[in-house]
């Protein structure tokens, strides 16, 4: 004998995951009976849960004896096992709804199934005998064609037939499968249609639905008629009742049986969804809900037997919370896990009003958190002098939005303001033993200065930090530059810039003067990383005075007197700290000389008392070579310079290169410069390279070695050492210019090395002639 089996799954929840970085986020549940595999479907994971809407049927053998559940999780090849479980099917009679465990290998649960199992016996009826053949004796089945009824087409009844004996006119079975004129609607439902055959209304229709669901609904509701919720026996039939119905087609639902199967159901479902609301049950009461999901309903219907009764349901549940918070009332102004609770409740009351759409519940939590205001506040009161934790705790279960219902923001800015004191003050001040201000202590100090700043919209907070710092200050400067750099930084960062210097001054100027330029250079630099500066009134009235000459320099414009201000600035240690104003006279040097990009003009306000001028040593290795690469390139055979021996020399070396930056005589060479191309353009001659290079004396030498790298023309001046120290500190004598020169007095450069050396009085330098030679 075979019956059928349907299984459902509806969920999978709790599933704990394998940790591996292969597995996806797809699960696949198998349902197998005996090992064989009847369905399996797949969905993606959200939340440890799977939410899954298919169900199977399949034929249950009587000798059958284990349903399998099994779930798989995507893999990088093949899905891989995550748990499953057993049923057996003897536990099983009729329609079971219930979770189910799944455990893994090592037998420890992993996750849990609802399901839902419908289990029906052998499918028993009448026999289509039909163009069979007579059988005789007791191997005639129990509804058979009767020798005498043969000719009528009827049916005998075999069933109340002694066996061997045949049936009587009287107990035969019309045949409506050979009538042609009985009226259709009168026929019964298994004889309906044009075959002769019986129709099987166990099997599905094309469209999935069946022929005898809603009949067999009714049938089922008539068995538990009348309806008692308290009986399992009624609660199963009205459950297959609904899983009947969810597999007639549309049609039938909407014929006058199907309306009356669905009220009749209707009806069940909110009588037993009333009683377990009666007996607070909430699973039932949610089973309920569930069941009501179940049932077929209209797809125009704007309100659903599920949601009505989830909004009497959200009534209810809003109803009983607030009648919970009202009896945690008294207790709850003690605080403690009494609050938690109410709290709790008044959330839960608020939810489940929200939900079911009836009204609001705020006018009561209102009511309830008025009647909880002066008694709780009393308790933190008296809580912030004896138990700050505690008062702690209780800010942390009520949040922002119910601190301020009941008044409390004034003793949560208190316990804030105390709390971040005490935090700062246990950070600051060092501990016996300490070392500088180490990596914890930094941490700690981070920690209160979050704390404490939570707490500065409150004036007396500001107040209080102010007086803390005058308190710990002496012992932070007393211990050490780190402690003393952190205590600024802490300072700087809670305290207006108006509050901070009076009460470190002092501290400062007691201590040796090394170690406060020690402390006020490490404390910018530090306060550098959260974009704040050290206050004017913390640095020492000397430098102050340095930086006023400054600015007295800029308003007057006076580019020697604004020199020499920025040297004495840039010359001290409150250089660094006033690097505002030190960009302030580089640009207005820069710009009132003239002076190239790439001139460092503080190194040229360094370089002398007298002048703007600087001589850097090159050690850049790549110009070294550029410049020795010229010297080689421009060299020429045919020269009269003779060294020791008479002999030319063989090859030019750069062995040392100084950068002169002049800024006077560079301004002095820009004047002469335009002064020359004002007068080219007023004659309409040219002065551009080309006509230089075409028409007067072709393309340099220098030009050849420097055109890609350089913008400036390159040329050799020839002279003693101690002339080029003079002209590269001052600027050229012309008063020493040689008046039988091929031009007259002047200023000589050539373009070839070799020509520039003729002029050069070397120096014996470490046993070998060094020479000088000026490029510009």
């Amino acid at each position: 004998m075979v019956g059928t089996l349907e299984v459902q799954v509806v969920e999978c929840f709790q599933v704990k995951s394998t940790g591996s970085l292969f597995s996806g986020n797809k699960l696949f549940v198998n349902v197998k009976l005996d090992g064989v595999e009847a369905r399996s479907a797949s969905l993606p994971e959200a939340a440890g849960g799977v939410r899954w809407d298919f169900s199977t049927q399949m034929a249950c053998p009587q000798h059958a004896a284990n349903l399998e559940l099994q779930l798989k999780r995507e893999g990088l090849f093949s899905p891989h096992f995550v748990g499953g479980c057993s049923l057996p099917l003897q536990q099983i009679s009729g329609t079971l709804e219930q979770e189910v465990p799944l455990w893994d290998g090592s037998r420890s649960e992993v996750g849990r199934l609802r399901i839902c199992i419908s289990k029906s016996g052998p499918k028993t009826g009448l026999m289509n005998l039909a163009g069979s053949q007579i059988v005789s004796g007791s191997d005639r089945p129990a509804l058979t064609p009767a020798p005498t009824q043969s000719l009528a087409g009827g049916l005998v009844n075999r069933a109340s037939v002694a066996a061997g004996s045949l049936g009587t006119v009287g107990s035969s079975l019309e045949n409506y499968a050979r009538s042609a004129t009985t009226d259709l609607e009168s026929r019964p439902a298994f004889a309906r249609g044009s075959s002769q055959a019986l129709a099987n209304l166990a099997a599905a229709r094309e469209d999935g639905s069946r022929p005898d669901a809603v009949r067999r609904a009714n049938e089922l509701l008539v068995e538990v008629d009348p309806f008692d919720a308290s009986r399992e026996e009624h609660r199963q039939k009205l459950a297959q009742a609904v899983e009947r119905l969810r597999h007639a087609s549309t049609a039938d639902l909407s014929g006058p049986l199907g309306q009356q199967t669905l009220s009749s159901c209707d009806a069940r479902i909110e009588i037993l969804f009333n009683d377990a609301m009666q007996h607070r049950n909430e699973k039932d009461a949610h089973g309920a809900l569930w069941l009501a999901g179940r049932l077929p309903s209209p797809e125009d219907a704007e309100v659903t037997l599920q949601l009505r009764l989830r909004q009497k349901w959200d009534q209810h549940s809003s109803k009983e919370a607030l009648q919970r918070a009202s009896d945690l009332l008294p207790a709850a102004a003690a605080g403690g896990l009494e609050l938690e609770d109410f709290m709790d409740a008044l959330d839960l009351a608020e939810f489940h009003s929200l939900r079911s759409q009836q009204g609001s519940a705020s006018a009561a939590v209102e009511k309830l958190l008025k009647a909880l205001e002066k008694p709780l506040f009393g308790t933190v009161q008296q809580l912030l002098r004896d138990n700050p934790d505690k008062a702690e705790a209780i800010f942390g279960t009520l949040g922002a939005r119910r601190t301020e219902a009941l008044g409390l923001q004034s003793l949560q800015q208190q316990l804030l303001r105390e709390k971040g004191l005490q935090l700062l003050k246990a950070a600051l001040l060092p501990s016996p033993g300490q070392i500088g201000f180490p990596e914890l202590q930094r941490r700690k100090l981070r920690h209160a200065i979050l704390t404490a700043r939570g707490a500065l919209d409150d004036p007396m907070t500001r107040v209080a930090l102010h007086s803390m710092m005058q308190e710990v200050g002496p012992s932070c400067f007393a211990h050490s530059t780190e402690s003393s750099v952190w205590f600024l930084r802490a300072l700087i960062e809670l305290l207006p810039e108006e509050q901070v210097h009076p009460s470190v001054r002092r501290c400062l100027q007691e201590r040796p003067a090394d170690q406060m330029v020690a402390i006020l250079t490490q404390s910018k630099e530090l306060l550098a990383e959260i974009n704040r500066e050290l206050p004017d009134g913390l640095l020492p009235d000397e430098w102050q005075q340095l930086r006023q000459e400054v600015r007295q320099a800029l308003a007057r414009g006076n580019e020697a007197e604004l020199k020499t201000a920025c040297q004495k600035l840039i010359d001290s240690p409150a250089g660094v700290f006033y690097q505002r104003d030190v960009q302030q006279v580089v640009a207005k040097l820069r710009s009132a000389f003239r002076l190239p990009p790439s001139w460092s003009v503080e190194s040229m306000v360094r370089g002398s008392d007298v002048k703007l001028l600087a001589k850097n040593e090159v050690t850049d290795s790549r110009l070294l070579k550029l410049f020795d690469e010229l010297l080689r390139s421009t060299a020429l055979p045919h020269v009269r310079t003779r060294d020791r021996r008479g002999l030319p020399p063989r090859n030019y070396r750069a062995v040392r290169a100084v950068q002169i930056m002049n800024a006077p005589t560079w301004s002095s060479y820009l004047q002469r410069r335009d002064h020359f191309l004002q007068q080219c353009m007023k004659v309409k001659a040219r002065s551009d390279a080309g006509f230089w290079r075409d028409r007067l004396n072709g393309e340099l030498m220098t030009e050849q070695i420097l055109a890609d790298r350089m913008e400036e023309v390159w040329l050799f001046h020839g002279t003693s050492h101690a002339a080029a120290e003079g002209i590269t500190s001052d600027d050229f004598d012309m008063t020493r210019a040689n008046p039988s020169g091929l031009f007259g007095a002047g200023v000589y450069f050539a373009e070839s090395v070799s020509k520039a050396d003729e002029y050069v009085k070397g120096k014996v330098v470490g046993g070998a002639l060094a020479c000088k030679l000026e490029t510009g």
